[in-house]
């Protein structure tokens, strides 16, 4: 009697530990969390960026029409110092889709003052008249950014932007957004609940780790790859993958990896629904990094609009209702 009594008193304890952690689990404590700006009720907000996207002369209606659905936002790297992207904001609006713009101080945090170049910044913003996503300085915690290294700096910089923001721009989500590994300095750049408005990732699968033959990736599952940030933080705020990419040819061991790719897309895709119910975004990277990437990152191709096969498989999953092609504008 004593030994069955220990044993249910260990799988109470297993449950009342392990089970919130769970993505089943979160699904219903999340029922009390409050919205955050433009957050849907339900669904996931397509997104994708196309910058690089050559072989569609980077024209975002193009990629809308090529994958039979209308995305409802698209993302941008501006540096920060430089200008507001007005015509490219413009051309974001005129496909119907809302603009996200990754603002990266790739000169370092000295650079961010309350000063005019933040303030117009800000400004423009607020001209674009709807929703707009602003993803400052991501993937902080990991050090190949020039934002890295300083905790208590970036957190500094951070609500000084959040808050000229507030101020300026109240038409402005700000995206706080992490790389997933290394996941031991991302709690340590967190500004706080009351400067952030959604959490994001940057999660690839890729075949091979670091362009190394020996460092194998191909086992890792999507699903496991995002768990960790969505514990720590779905609870507070609507999480977005504010990249995802997979792999269908690198250049580690010049092989095609198509069936790899269709596999790791179409678990990432219908496990959203199925298991993180606060994922609120996905922006796919369309970008044939094996040609168009910067030199020292041309290792692969994420592309899926220029292979059939997987292009195919991106219709067919992002055509489920779920997956949402206007952002809801709640100013």
């Amino acid at each position: 009697m004593k030994r069955a009594w220990l044993i249910i008193r260990f799988l109470t304890l297993l449950i009342v530990t392990v089970y919130p952690l769970m993505p089943g689990a979160a699904a219903k404590q999340l029922a009390t969390s409050t919205k955050a700006k433009y957050e849907p009720n339900s669904g996931v907000y397509l997104g994708a960026y196309t910058d690089l996207s050559s072989h569609l002369n980077y024209d975002m209606a193009l990629f809308n029409q090529t994958t039979h659905k209308k995305h409802a936002s698209f993302l941008r790297y501006v540096g920060y110092g430089r200008p507001f992207p007005y015509a490219w904001a413009e051309n974001v609006k005129a496909v119907g889709a809302v603009p996200t713009i990754a603002w990266e101080p790739n000169n370092g945090l000295d650079e961010v003052q309350d000063d005019a170049y933040l303030r117009s910044f800000a400004r423009a913003c607020k001209a674009v008249s709807g929703p707009i996503f602003i993803r400052f300085a991501s993937e902080m915690n990991g050090n190949w950014t020039a934002y890295s290294g300083n905790p208590a700096m970036f957190i500094e910089k951070w609500r000084l932007i959040y808050n000229v923001m507030r101020e300026e721009a109240p038409n402005v989500a700000m995206v706080w957004s992490v790389a997933i590994t290394p996941q031991s300095t991302i709690t340590k750049f967190y500004p706080g609940d009351d400067y952030v408005d959604w959490v994001g990732m940057s999660v690839y699968n890729v075949v091979y780790h670091n362009n190394d033959i020996r460092q194998r990736a191909d086992h890792e599952d999507p699903m496991e790859l995002i768990r960790y940030v969505y514990a720590t933080y779905a609870e507070r705020k609507p999480i977005m993958i504010s990249e995802y990419g997979v792999t269908h040819y690198t250049i580690t061991d010049q092989k095609e990896h198509v069936s790899f790719a269709l596999q790791k897309l179409e678990r990432m895709y219908t496990g959203l629904q199925e298991r993180y119910p606060r994922i609120k975004a996905i922006f796919y990277f369309d970008v044939n990094a094996v040609k168009e990437a910067r030199p020292g990152r041309r290792i692969n191709d994420y592309s899926i609009t220029n292979n059939t096969e997987i292009l195919e498989l991106y219709r067919r999953l992002i055509s489920n209702s779920y997956f949402l092609s206007d952002v809801i504008s709640d100013i």
